[in-house]
């Protein structure tokens, strides 16, 4: 139906975005995407509702297919969109994803200051949660272990609380440069699948993002 749309109006935004995120809901993210891009080609009002959603749904999209470098570009349109918790805490995942993990903990430190959003966790525990990952993996247990509190009930921040304290003192020696043990690597390969994302977005890639993110952490510590 929507396809006939298109085709008898033309190129419409509107319909554009509603067939991309039609595919988005299937987590066909590859077909969603072009219909995001060709909307955002056209001349839209960023005050529309649709249009803010759109381009997080584009954002997310890059994420799933392992576009992350291309995702940076929502920088450029930064000032427009970052009134809302949900697209700066978008930008701390992009930024994750990238490796830019201290530009990461700024975006979710400032979600967590925002009081617009769409979707439940974002300037809240989901936040800091993955705040606390970031710590947990770069051998900071104290401010692991801060950012989980602060997610109060957030199932997943107890139990990462609760399993890395008798793993503190194998983050320390891997902070301080010694060689990682069996014990390390084991740490680190149960944390493979950490990271919180809006379950609206309907993911399919936790544990990808994750692998992504924690290989390159893994590297960056097992150096210092």
């Amino acid at each position: 139906m929507l396809e006939a749309s298109l085709e008898k109006q033309g190129a419409d935004p509107y319909i554009l975005f509603q067939l991309g995120q039609s595919y988005f809901g299937l987590a066909d993210y590859s077909l969603a995407l072009p219909y995001f891009e060709q909307a955002l080609s056209m001349d839209v009002n960023e005050k529309e509702e649709y249009v803010q959603t759109m381009v997080e749904s584009y954002g997310y999209c890059l994420l799933n297919l392992q576009l992350s470098a291309r995702a940076l570009e929502l920088e450029g349109i930064y000032h427009i969109f970052s009134k809302t918790a949900d697209f700066v805490f978008l930008m701390g995942l992009i930024y994750m994803n990238n490796a830019m993990f201290h530009q990461a903990i700024h975006e979710f430190l400032k979600a967590v200051s925002i009081t617009k959003y769409s979707v439940e966790g974002v300037n809240s525990y989901k936040a800091y949660y993955n705040i606390g990952v970031i710590y947990e993996c770069m051998g900071d247990m104290g401010n692991a272990v801060k950012y989980y509190d602060k997610c109060g009930d957030y199932t997943p921040a107890i139990e990462r609380k609760n399993a890395i304290s008798p793993y503190s003192a194998s983050f320390k020696s891997l902070k301080n440069g010694t060689t990682a043990s069996s014990n390390n690597r084991a740490i680190f390969s149960s944390s493979l699948s950490l990271i919180a994302i809006p379950s609206s977005f309907n993911f399919s890639f936790n544990a990808c993002l994750s692998v992504r993110i924690f290989s390159v952490l893994i590297t960056s510590v097992v150096l210092l």
